[in-house]
């Protein structure tokens, strides 16, 4: 029912469903998360062709996610460099 309400959504272009087995979260879990999520926008930042200010990046159980509003070449760069 979510992915349908948020496919009618006017201007959503694209969702994403991932249902994963729940791994246990641990503290080592979070910090490698935590560190994962500083790489990538620092890298982003630094990187002149990647648009660090539309990109949100958040990191869960080792993936890392990388949402915002771009151009397709943006968002090509944006993946690149994570």
């Amino acid at each position: 029912k979510a992915v349908e309400i948020a496919s009618s959504t006017p201007g959503v272009r694209q969702v994403h469903l991932e249902i994963s087995n729940g791994q246990e979260t641990t503290i080592s879990n979070y910090w490698y998360d935590a560190w994962l999520t500083t790489k990538v926008k620092s890298q982003l930042t630094l990187t002149s062709n990647a648009p660090a200010s539309k990109t949100k990046v958040r990191s869960f159980a080792g993936y890392v996610y990388l949402m915002g509003v771009m151009t397709p070449q943006e968002a090509k760069n944006a993946i690149y460099v994570a």
